[in-house]
């Protein structure tokens, strides 16, 4: 099941380039859930975080070692996802746990 609760918060204005950025983060993080995570739901929350737009993808699939996949990285979905944020001066976290979930977090 995919599910988004919330909505954008009135009056946001970002640069296209940031913009692009942000919906180049959240559809990998989608995409990383459905090829790797095998959930069963996916949540996307999005809310107001002291005046500043914050997303979060969660998935109940089966997580990963965030570390070990750095490290080990086939692809480069995971450094995209970062630099993208770094780019933009996005708050950007990635949490998970082995057989349980995975949490990302970008806030704009």
């Amino acid at each position: 099941m995919f599910k988004i609760d919330g909505d954008v918060p009135a009056g946001l204005n970002l640069h296209y380039t940031r913009a692009l950025n942000l919906v180049r983060i959240i559809q990998e993080a989608i995409s990383n859930s459905i090829k790797h995570s095998a959930p069963k739901n996916i949540t996307i929350a999005s809310s107001n975080e002291n005046n500043r737009w914050k997303l979060i993808v969660k998935d109940d699939g089966k997580g990963f070692d965030f570390e070990a996949a750095k490290i080990a990285e086939t692809g480069n979905g995971l450094t995209n996802m970062q630099s993208r944020a770094v780019d933009s001066g996005f708050i950007f976290t990635i949490e998970s746990t082995l057989n349980k979930e995975t949490v990302i977090t970008v806030i704009a």
